[in-house]
């Protein structure tokens, strides 16, 4: 037993001394550090009870100031190591891939889906713009992503689910909080607008799909100002900044090999979430035109750029028109690595 005490004694330590490194780098008194406080302070509170109802009857309050001391900054210490192995695992040792991914059917007929993000590292863009430069000199047709533009009531329902002002804002002010860049159209320089091609929906006709179901009473994010988190990061020091960035990249890693789980919510909550239905039209609804485009146009070999949650749906609505639609190669791409 005097052996288990003294390892955990040293185990407690031993994030203790990581707590006060921690404490001391992230400057946390401070911006969005609080939240981390606040969480810390959730988690000590049934411990720390219980340390002082002890001393207070066995009457040893200097061990009890210890004791806390050492509880406190051995929980802060943990979360940091957790934090940090959450990062390094996602970052570094698994990040995530949004590959070129190549089908064929018993046809010869073969199509190129090119995952994207809307937002990632410029090194991530130059790398799919030169694959798709390629893929133009082999004389391959592109689906380009890109929803269309509608009435003032229609961007004034998708700027009320997504929480913020996202037709006037967009992605380049996301892409900012994370330290990348947005997709942008230079995206398809060298290639004759001639061979793009959009076939999405217009925001009009998602809503038109959405149908009575009212998405805005479950809005994606909580945020409802996304100029303040911006002014947030801005007041942050560069360590901190560089901090945020890491851990919030690793969230992004996380959810893009996530994808199948994430088709797998919103096909099952759809039925019963505002939010999941628009979701669900946002994803499936918008497949269909690429689907039915592929299938009427036999002897063209396409390209379909368009965001990695619709691959799946896509590759299964080809199968279902066609059971010989199969992947025939897979090329890798780092979408948030800055190597």
């Amino acid at each position: 037993m005097k052996i288990l005490a003294l390892a955990g004694t040293i185990i407690a330590y031993f994030f203790a001394i990581i707590g006060l490194v921690g404490l001391f780098y992230l400057d946390w008194i401070s911006g969005i550090f609080l939240i981390v406080a606040a969480f810390l302070m959730a988690a000590m509170f049934a411990v720390l009870l219980r340390i002082i109802f002890k001393s207070i009857r066995e009457k040893k309050y200097w061990t009890t100031i210890r004791q806390i001391v050492v509880t406190i900054c051995a929980i802060f210490g943990f979360f940091v190591t957790f934090t940090i192995g959450f990062v390094v695992y996602n970052n570094y040792i698994s990040p995530a891939k949004l590959a070129n991914v190549t089908l064929q059917n018993d046809q010869g007929q073969k199509v190129v889906f090119v995952k994207m993000s809307h937002i990632a590292t410029e090194k991530f863009f130059e790398k799919k713009k030169n694959s798709l430069q390629n893929l133009n000199n082999e004389n391959y047709t592109f689906l380009a992503e890109g929803v269309g533009t509608g009435t003032t009531d229609s961007e004034t329902r998708i700027n009320e689910i997504m929480g913020f002002d996202f037709t006037n804002l967009g992605y380049a002010q996301i892409a900012e909080i994370f330290g990348f860049t947005e997709q942008k159209n230079t995206l398809y320089d060298s290639i004759s607008p001639e061979k793009i091609r959009n076939v999405d929906l217009t925001l009009d006709e998602i809503f038109s799909l959405v149908g009575e179901k009212n998405p805005q009473q479950e809005t994606m994010t909580e945020s409802q100002n996304l100029e303040e988190s911006l002014q947030l990061i801005a007041s942050l020091s560069d360590h901190q900044r560089n901090i945020m960035r890491e851990i919030l990249t690793s969230l992004l890693n996380m959810m893009i090999k996530m994808t199948d789980y994430q088709i797998a919510q919103i096909e099952k909550n759809r039925d019963t979430s505002p939010i999941f239905h628009f979701l669900y039209v946002i994803l499936n609804e918008r497949n269909k035109p690429v689907v039915d485009y592929i299938i009427s146009h036999p002897d063209e070999n396409i390209v379909v750029v368009y965001g990695a949650l619709h691959f799946p749906g896509i590759l299964q609505g080809l199968q279902q028109k066609d059971v010989s639609w199969k992947i025939i190669s897979v090329e890798p791409f780092l979408p948030y690595s800055q190597d």
